[in-house]
C-alpha cells in the first residue's frame, strides 16, 4: 500500500504539520505503508527518511497530483490543509478512483476567515452559528463567497473525513459537508515529552497559549480568560510561546491592553 499526503506546507511550521509529522512518523515505524508520499506547495526543508516530498509550485496542483498517484501508483490520498493548493487534487484523486481522507484542522472549505469571526474585529463578535450569503458577503466579498461555494462540493467528494472534535464534525454538518462521514480522532500526544520528574511535578499556575498572535488564532480569548480566572487565582500566569510577538507589532499591543485594562 503506497500512501499520499497533501497539505500545503508540508510537515514543518504550525499544529497541523506537526500533527502530520508525528502521524508519517508513526506509519513509518509500524511500517504501515510501503511508501509515503508528500506534496505541498513549497518545501520547508524538513527532512523525514522514508517519506518522498513532492513540491509543487510551478504546476497546477491538480495536475500535480495526478502526475504523483499514476507514477508512483499510490492507493489512498489524505488531504489536510489545501487553502494555497486549492482542494483540487480531491478531483484529481476521484478521477483516478482513488479513496481521499479529508483531515479538518479548522473551518477553511467552509468560512474564508478559518475561524467563524473576523479576525480584524475579533473581540468584539461571537462565532457564527452557520455561514449565509447576506453576512459572508459583508465579511469576505462575493469571488471568496463564490470560490468556497466550488470548494465545499469539492470536499464533499471525499470518501470519508476525520476530525480531532465533535464540536468541528458538527459545524460542517450545519454547512451540509460531510455528513455522515465523519470519524472523531482526539488530538495525539507523544507522551515522551512528557516526566514524571519531581520537578515536572511542581507546576505553577500556568495557561499555556500556543500559537501565532495573529487575530484568527485567537489570543485575545486567552487574555480575556485570564482575567476571569485571575479573581480567583491571583498568583495565575498567561505565557505565549509562538511567532509574531514583536514588541512593535499591533496585535501584541492589542492583547497587552486587555491584560493591563482597569489595572
Amino acid at each position: 500500500m503506497k500512501l499520499l499526503i497533501i497539505n500545503d506546507y508540508g510537515i514543518t511550521g504550525g499544529g497541523t504539520e506537526n500533527r502530520i509529522k508525528l502521524l508519517v512518523e508513526e506509519l513509518l515505524k509500524q511500517n504501515v505503508f510501503e511508501e509515503i508520499h508528500l506534496i505541498t506547495k513549497q518545501a520547508n526543508g524538513a527532512e523525514i527518511k522514508g517519506l518522498t516530498v513532492h513540491e509543487c509550485k510551478d504546476i497546477s496542483p491538480f495536475f500535480c497530483t495526478l502526475r504523483i498517484i499514476r507514477k508512483y501508483n499510490i492507493n489512498i490520498v489524505q488531504v489536510h490543509n489545501l487553502i494555497a493548493l486549492t482542494p483540487t487534487p480531491i478531483l484529481a484523486a476521484k478521477l483516478l478512483r482513488k479513496p481521499v481522507i479529508f483531515f479538518a484542522h479548522d473551518y477553511w472549505p467552509i468560512c474564508g476567515r478559518r475561524s467563524y469571526i473576523p479576525a480584524e474585529t475579533a473581540s468584539q463578535h461571537t462565532l457564527c452559528e452557520k455561514t449565509n450569503i447576506k453576512t459572508c458577503l459583508k465579511c469576505i466579498g462575493w469571488k471568496t463567497v463564490l470560490k468556497l461555494k466550488i470548494w465545499k462540493h469539492i470536499v464533499e467528494l471525499s470518501s470519508i473525513a476525520v476530525s480531532a472534535s465533535k464540536f468541528l464534525a458538527q459545524q460542517y454538518g450545519k454547512e451540509g459537508v460531510l455528513r455522515n462521514k465523519w470519524q472523531i480522532v482526539p488530538p495525539w500526544i507523544d507522551q515522551r515529552i512528557f516526566s514524571d520528574t519531581q520537578e515536572y511535578n511542581q507546576k505553577e499556575n500556568i495557561i499555556l497559549f500556543v500559537g501565532s498572535l495573529i487575530e484568527f488564532k485567537g489570543a485575545w480569548v486567552a487574555a480575556k480568560a485570564l482575567r476571569k480566572v485571575i479573581e480567583m487565582i491571583p498568583e495565575a500566569k498567561l505565557v505565549f510561546i509562538g511567532s509574531e510577538q514583536s514588541p512593535n507589532l499591533p496585535f501584541r499591543g492589542f492583547i497587552e491592553n486587555i491584560l493591563t485594562k482597569d489595572k
